[in-house]
This record gives C-alpha cells, structure tokens and sequence, in this order.
C-alpha cells in the first residue's frame, strides 16, 4: 500500500458551535481498495473507495472534533477520489494521434473495392441523397431494391460479385456519387477501426495510398470524424 499525504483545513468548533480556531494539519492515508465505474455519459463517476487514516505529526490519531469537521473530512476525501477517477480515465488521455494526420484522396478506388465482402451502409437520408444523385428521386422503392440490401437491422449498399462498390465505376475506378456519398465514405480514413492504434493506422495505409500523404487534418477534424463512427465502420 502506497502512503500518500494531504492537507485537510480543519474548522474546529466549540460545543457552543462558535469558531475557536483554524487548524492546517497534514496527515496520511493509505489506499487499502480502490474501484471506480468511470461513465462516460456522466459528469460524475460512482466510486467505491476504502481508507485507513494515519496519524497527525505529534502521534495523535485523525478524529473529527465536530459535525462539520466530518464533514469536511469527508468532502475532502470525496474530491480526492474524483481526481484520482480523472486521472485513471483513458477517455482524459492524449490519443496517440494528437498531433494530427495526413491524408489526401487519390481517388483510387481502393477503399471501394474487394477482394471480399464488405458493407457500406446507409441511412434513409442517405439513400435519398442517393437516389437523387443518380436520377431516381421518383422510383425510391425501385433504387432500394437494385442498389441496397438489409443486414439484420441495417442497411448496406450493394456490391458486384468481385466486391466493388456498386456505385464504383469499373472503368474509372472512381465514384459515380461522389458528391453523395455517405457518411461512412465521406469520413475515411479517420474510423475508429483505424485509429486505434499507430498499428492499426499503418494497416490502413497498407491500403490506402492517400494515408499519410497531403493535407494534415487536426485531433479536432479526426474527433469529428470519429463521432459519426457509430462503431459500424
């Protein structure tokens, strides 16, 4: 067990409940079990935190003289157990990609090809935004059916046999929506399956000639990105 130290500003009060004096004294406290549920849709974290308190520099055990000396004492214990959540929270850590980076399309068609499966999916407003790019505004029912399929709750734009991108021309080997293009196009490289990790990211440029090239894109563009990564990418 690790022994840290801290101030604690005791008010001391008479039994009258008057102010007597102010008391700074330092003590210890060791950290015996420490556990904490860190949500991230919260601005506050549930924690469980057990502590032996030391003794004051003459020898003399910690006690709370008064109600409200207890209550400070517990505030103060309490503010510590927040900061320690904070530190320990991964979501407070820099990403390894902080300072930015590179990317510019070469409009390869390599992030729109196979070999393999693979799914591009879409939204109802997308697949408006679709249908309208090619023509077929007023034949919705008939667009969905050539051009999009359903994976259990979500959908996805269909594929050639050889794992291109329906919408990816055979010939260019660029895409013929590219004004329309989803969300999930419009954001790579910058997925969360590819940032993980500076491993992950290099993978990614294993295949994608436009990583790690052209313009830099800061943390605040990347996070852009991320969030319209519902985990689906």
């Amino acid at each position: 067990m690790t022994a840290r130290k801290t101030w604690l500003f005791l008010i001391v009060l008479s039994a009258s409940g008057t102010r007597t004096r102010n008391t700074l004294v330092e003590y210890e406290y060791h950290f015996i079990e420490y556990e904490y549920d860190w949500r991230s849709d919260s601005a506050t974290s549930k924690l469980t935190l057990r502590v032996r308190i030391g003794t004051l520099p003459n020898g003399k055990p910690i006690k709370p003289t008064s109600p409200l000396v207890g209550q400070i004492w517990e505030t103060r214990l309490t503010q510590i157990m927040k900061n320690k959540a904070i530190q320990n929270d991964p979501s407070n850590e820099s990403p390894w990609y902080s300072k930015g980076l590179s990317f510019e399309c070469t409009q390869c068609g390599d992030c729109c090809s196979g070999p393999g499966e693979g799914y591009v999916w879409v939204t109802p407003e997308e697949i408006v935004a679709l249908a309208a790019a090619i023509g077929m505004s007023d034949q919705q029912e008939e667009f969905e059916r050539k051009f999009t399929r359903q994976v259990g709750e979500l959908t996805s734009l269909v594929e050639y046999s050889d794992g291109d991108c329906i919408f990816l021309d055979p010939k260019s080997r660029t895409c013929s929506v590219y004004e329309a293009r989803p969300v999930q196009c419009r954001t790579w490289p910058f997925w969360k399956s590819n940032v993980k990790s500076p491993r992950t990211w290099s993978h990614a440029a294993k295949n994608c000639p436009g990583c790690n090239q052209g313009r830099l894109y800061s943390l605040a563009e990347i996070k852009t990105s991320l969030e319209k990564d519902k985990g689906d990418f």
